[in-house]
């Protein structure tokens, strides 16, 4: 989700979303917009990066169509 929201706030790299995305009042939303108090930070860059290249592509589809099947039926579109 924190892609998805960088590229949402039209942030350019990797490095200034790790930096922007780690405060107190953009934690305190991605609980909210996630429903999980138990995030305490966002994961660095790097992190998130090395996740995405073990996963298979098509784990990667199944995640993104998920995803979008969510923000339907939330109708947050």
């Amino acid at each position: 989700m924190t892609l998805i929201f960088k590229n949402i706030c039209n942030i350019k790299s990797m490095r200034q979303m790790t930096n922007e995305f780690n405060t107190t009042a953009t934690i305190e939303n991605f609980k909210l917009l996630l429903d999980d108090d138990k995030i305490e930070e966002i994961p660095h860059y790097v992190a998130i990066n090395e996740l995405l290249k073990k996963l298979e592509i098509t784990e990667l589809e199944k995640i993104r169509k998920g995803i979008i099947k969510n923000i339907i039926k939330r109708k947050a579109l």
